[in-house]
């Protein structure tokens, strides 16, 4: 007896929601992805009473944009390079923030068309029912009183029941108003940081409780200062027979990971300049590209130190659980940041004691790519993106070849970083900071230990009483320039932090007192930086 099967059990698929792997915290960023998606530009977080509104000021949603959004598993951003990928976030997200409760949603798209929209999560959960039990409606006018209150011409705004004030203290944290203590933040992943998630938009994030405001701090290592080499690299993949192959570009050079001719089936551990890359030689199929990016936010080591000097930018962005997690290889997807691909290099605790190892421990290395949101994306199966990104489980390490190039790539310049720092030679530091469009480039030229000849006792003498009756001409020159650089000396942004202005300008003022050689020494010097390491020389604290 022939016969067929096969079903969709609609109560069983709503309850794996829950399991699903959304906290509280990953399901406010998948909000905030699908407002990022929309255009939004600003996103409003207010908590009145017990509730919580989630304003955007994106391009609200057409009536198809609400049928994408409320139907399982469809692929909503086929032809876009969106956050999303299988038309399945925004559900168990609002499940899980609603506690199982009823959600509305109020959105005014382009046309000037408000709608309401509710989710009646209580009735869905009992009935085990999602299919045509939400409601869309022409938004009445209460819900356009509500929606215009908060002064957007387009977007979306989502209320949510939040009678356990589980919503409002994961804001207060994620916003830095609650202190994070051990309990809270030892279940917390880098992931979990909405700052971080999506710390390479350019989005405002504010919090309002009551008539006090909060700003979230989004963290972008990359927007700071760092050691202006050629630090960027490509990372061509080619498929070929259902095999993946990569080929690194960096500095017009190409680079691979070679096949040991012997065994023919591992790969060798060390980075090969190669001629042709496999489309022209080989005729393999390009499928896309990562860029790889190795940089120091500031100088993190201090050479002379056992201790690992975490960058100012770090200690303030960053909560100290997640030290660790710095010199990981980071990984972006269409810029939302994905998780981390961990490695034994980059142990920052088998590192102490050395200031070259901690050097190279410390560095922030990312992998990024921009894709198109299909449910069928080769470069999401190699590195392991879920339909959930909340359950990110990095593959790199299936593909030795791909882990090797990367962490030879990251090997490669921290050598030629370590070099360059140890040599006395031009070093060029740039800052790259999106709110600053003015680059300080400070010349560090070789500081060589000159031999002074004793003076003897009748010269040093006759010395003092020359400059106790009037002061040399080179003496007069060198107050001249002092008295130059105390009016318009400012101190690099990439030193701030370390070397205060006014504390630079004190320590300034005590020159009247070293050797004439020594002051015209230190003055000769255009590096802020080297002047000021030469005062403290001479200077007792």
């Amino acid at each position: 007896m022939a016969f067929t099967c096969g079903s969709i059990d609609e109560k069983g698929v709503i309850n794996s929601w829950k399991l699903s792997g959304f906290n509280k915290s990953k399901s406010l960023s998948e909000l905030i992805a699908n407002s990022i998606d929309a255009d939004a530009k600003e996103i409003k977080f207010v908590s009145i009473n017990d509730k919580i509104y989630i304003i955007d000021n994106g391009n609200g949603m057409l009536v198809e944009n609400i049928h994408s959004m409320f139907s399982l598993y469809k692929s909503n951003h086929s032809n876009n390079f969106s956050m999303g990928k299988a038309g399945f976030g925004a559900k168990p997200a609002l499940l899980k923030l609603s506690n199982g409760q009823n959600v509305k949603i109020i959105t005014k798209n382009n046309k000037g068309e408000y709608f309401t929209i509710n989710i009646p999560f209580h009735k869905i959960l009992s009935e085990g029912k999602w299919n045509d039990n939400i409601v869309c409606d022409t938004s009445n006018k209460t819900d356009i009183e509500l929606f215009n209150k908060y002064n957007i011409k387009t977007g979306t705004l989502i209320e949510l029941i939040d009678y356990k004030n589980e919503i409002i203290n994961e804001l207060k944290l994620q916003f830095n108003v609650t202190k994070y203590d051990d309990i809270s933040f030892k279940e917390y992943s880098i992931s979990d940081y909405s700052s971080i998630v999506f710390g390479k938009f350019k989005i405002s994030m504010k919090l309002k409780i009551e008539n006090e405001e909060y700003y979230l701090n989004l963290y972008n290592p990359m927007s700071q200062r760092v050691f202006n080499f050629k630090n960027q690299g490509t990372i061509s993949i080619y498929e070929k027979d259902n095999d993946y192959y990569f080929q690194l570009n960096y500095n017009n050079n190409l680079y691979e990971i070679k096949i040991h001719q012997k065994s023919k089936k591992s790969f060798k551990k060390t980075l090969e300049k190669v001629d042709d890359d496999y489309s022209k030689k080989r005729k393999y199929n390009k499928i896309g590209e990562f860029d790889i990016k190795c940089y120091l936010p500031e100088a993190l080591i201090n050479k002379t130190s056992a201790e690992t000097n975490y960058s100012e930018y770090d200690k303030k962005n960053l909560q100290k659980h997640l030290y660790s997690d710095i010199p990981q290889l980071k990984i972006y997807r269409n810029n939302q940041f994905i998780g981390l691909n961990k490695h034994k290099e980059t142990n920052v605790a088998t590192s102490r004691g050395n200031a070259e190892l901690r050097f190279k421990s410390m560095c922030h290395v990312e992998l990024s790519y921009n894709t198109f949101s299909t449910q069928d994306n080769q470069i999401d199966d190699i590195l392991g993106i879920q339909s959930n990104k909340n359950q990110f489980n990095c593959l790199i390490k299936d593909y030795p070849n791909l882990e090797r190039l990367i962490y030879g790539f990251r090997q490669m310049i921290l050598k030629e970083y370590w070099e360059k720092i140890n040599e006395d030679d031009d070093i060029v530091l740039e800052i790259n900071d999106e709110q600053q469009l003015q680059n300080t480039t400070i010349k560090e030229t070789e500081e060589t230990e000159e031999t002074t000849e004793e003076k003897t006792e009748e010269q040093q003498i006759n010395s003092n009483a020359v400059l106790s009756e009037e002061e040399s001409d080179d003496t007069q020159e060198s107050n001249k320039k002092l008295s130059k650089i105390k009016k318009t000396i400012t101190v690099p942004e990439h030193i701030k932090g370390r070397v205060e202005l006014e504390d630079f300008k004190e320590k300034l003022d005590k020159l009247s007192n070293l050797p004439e050689e020594e002051r015209k020494k230190i003055l000769e010097h255009e590096d802020v930086i080297k002047a000021y390491n030469l005062i403290l020389k001479h200077i007792k604290y």
